[in-house]
């Protein structure tokens, strides 16, 4: 049940955010801002402030957000998993799969990364393919390969410069 939504603006696009009584269930780029409701809701308030230190000041820092996506018992292990691949970092599908005890599931960790509601914090970014190649992101391969180059970087001047 959503509660709250809003827009907030992004150096990569706008991003739209909404919440329920538990969490945070979606955040994901949009091409078209519509009506807000409740756009001052704390965890918005709070979403937007975490997106705005991940692009502007560190994107080093964890996003400390009450989650509430919803999904399958996998895609929920996998986005879970996710969450655990290091700032500056990329895992394969294969890599992944592998690490969640799926030797053969690179493919259906592909499919759960393509399901994610909740873009950035749930960092399927972060997931490349076999041979290192960026793949498979809802967002557009630019926009994954700026993600990637903004985590890498150590001066926030420098940041700012890729977007």
């Amino acid at each position: 049940m959503v509660i709250a939504k809003t827009y907030h603006h992004t150096p990569v696009g706008v991003a739209y955010i909404e919440c329920s009584p538990k969490g945070i269930t979606a955040i994901r780029l949009v091409k078209q801002i519509e009506e807000s409701l409740d756009p001052k809701h704390p965890t918005l308030v709070w979403a937007i402030q975490q997106l705005d230190r991940y692009f502007y000041k560190s994107p080093t820092l964890p996003f400390t957000l009450p989650l509430d996506a919803k999904g399958t018992p996998f895609q929920h292990k996998v986005w879970r998993a996710l969450q655990t691949i290091p700032v500056g970092k990329t895992y394969t599908y294969g890599s992944l799969a592998k690490t969640l005890d799926m030797p053969n599931g690179a493919r259906a960790i592909g499919t759960a990364c393509g399901k994610n509601p909740i873009w950035l914090v749930v960092p399927c970014h972060r997931v490349v393919g076999s041979n290192g190649k960026l793949t498979g992101y809802a967002w557009g391969i630019d926009i994954k390969r700026k993600l990637l180059q903004h985590e890498s970087q150590t001066s926030v001047q420098t940041q700012l410069q890729l977007f």
